[in-house]
């Protein structure tokens, strides 16, 4: 049975379900919810069929990337098992700097997703170079192959370190 993309209406009801704060952010919640990059996320997974997603920062996005690849699951994962031989189909890679908020975009997810396999992965980031750029690094990522990257992390004041003095961290000090 095909599964339609939610529309836009459809899919901020989904998402406004599990956000219980009200017009000024939760203390405990970094930001509110972004219904039209969101649902951007959401509707790219499920237009392109990606079957894998790795994430760099966690939140919000975790459930629309989580809710996408279900609904890709239930579409047409008998199809991908039986014919497409990918390491990891149907599994979203979260990774963040931070146990904290990690666990809190998890526990969003509810228990129908279920279906989708999640990996979180906590990892401290620092400064460095790559090919002569200054970057930021995560320590640790474990193997994945994903179909769809989504880079919104890690935070800058969660990167350590510094290059010939250069440093992200804008509201902190080593």
């Amino acid at each position: 049975m095909k599964i339609p993309v939610m529309a836009i209406n459809e899919f901020s009801e989904f998402i406004m379900a599990f956000y219980s704060g009200s017009d000024s952010v939760d203390a405990e919640d970094a930001y509110r919810p972004e219904l039209q990059d969101l649902y951007s996320l959401y509707s790219k997974v499920r237009n392109n069929k990606i079957v894998a997603v790795m994430e760099f920062g966690s939140g919000w996005s975790t459930l629309a990337l989580c809710k996408a690849l279900d609904e890709n699951r239930r579409d047409f994962g008998e199809f991908v098992n039986a014919n497409i031989r990918h390491p990891n189909p149907f599994t979203l890679m979260s990774v963040d700097c931070s146990k904290h908020f990690l666990s809190l975009a998890l526990g969003r997810i509810p228990k129908e997703l279920s279906g989708t396999s999640i990996i979180p992965v906590v990892s401290a980031a620092h400064m460095t170079t790559l090919n002569g750029q200054i970057c930021s690094l995560f320590d640790a990522i474990p193997p994945f192959t994903a179909d769809f990257i989504y880079l919104d992390g890690p935070d800058c004041d969660q990167v350590s370190g510094d290059v010939n003095g250069f440093s992200v961290r804008f509201g902190a000090h080593d």
